[in-house]
């Protein structure tokens, strides 16, 4: 009887508890060519596979890396390469990524693009600056204020 009971126990546990995303882990994507680098982060573990080819999906498209992977072969032996790097955090259902494009990213002059994806890997949608604040237009006006009084302040004086 007790282990009857310890079963049913069990198994309402397992049909009541919240599915979540698995155990996703990063693998890094690479290509090297004649000095240029491209380097971005795909998912792999997901307990859902649309959510986590949604995932591999938006890497792709906001970090643009078809678009750099085309570049970096037209660049061939030009002075200037590209180079794409990311750094990223897993935490419970988010993954947050930042993408630096570095280099010639669109030009032989170089430059920086920086792109970002934060994705709930729960349901595989995207995580907005409106999911993160109450009040959009005071966290924006806030955030303005801020990169107005002390950030634009520095940076000029290294212009």
């Amino acid at each position: 009887m007790k282990h009857r009971i310890l079963a049913f126990c069990m198994l309402l546990i397992m049909i009541c508890t919240p599915a979540h995303a698995g155990s996703p882990k990063v693998t890094d994507m690479s290509l090297e060519r004649m000095g240029s680098s491209i380097h971005y982060p795909q998912l792999t573990g997901l307990a859902d596979l649309a959510a986590q080819t949604t995932v591999n999906a938006a890497i792709m498209e906001k970090g643009q890396i078809n678009a750099r992977l085309t570049r970096m072969a037209a660049l061939g032996n030009a002075p200037v390469k590209l180079n794409v790097s990311y750094a990223y955090t897993l935490e419970g259902d988010v993954f947050s990524c930042a993408i630096l494009a570095d280099g010639a990213v669109e030009t032989s002059r170089a430059t920086q693009v920086w792109s970002t994806v934060n994705i709930n890997l729960f349901n595989g949608k995207e995580i907005t600056f409106a999911d993160l604040f109450k009040d959009v237009d005071a966290a924006t006006a806030f955030i303005e204020s801020y990169l107005d009084e002390q950030v634009a302040p520095e940076l000029s004086a290294h212009l």
